[in-house]
């Protein structure tokens, strides 16, 4: 795995885990970093978005500042349908 791919994929598993535990602080800094990551979310082999762990986590906050920058996540379905 050449180590572009293998930055990519730390970034996305940090999208991930910053949406799923509440951590606007990082889910900022990622988008600051790469200001397209968001539009990576379909291409990886998770079966929720990082919208859809922020949501059922609770977390209002990270699910606002994800739809303000991909609200088209907001059409995407989860593993139930």
């Amino acid at each position: 795995m050449d180590r572009r791919l293998a930055e990519e994929e730390k970034m996305i598993e940090e999208l991930y885990e910053a949406s799923r535990n509440g951590r606007i602080s990082t889910l900022t800094t990622l988008i600051q970093r790469e200001a397209r990551i968001l539009d990576r979310v379909s291409l990886t082999s998770f079966s929720e978005t990082p919208l859809h762990l922020a949501a059922l986590h609770g977390h209002l906050e990270i699910s606002r500042l994800i739809l303000s920058k991909k609200p088209s996540l907001a059409k995407e379905v989860d593993s139930l349908g």
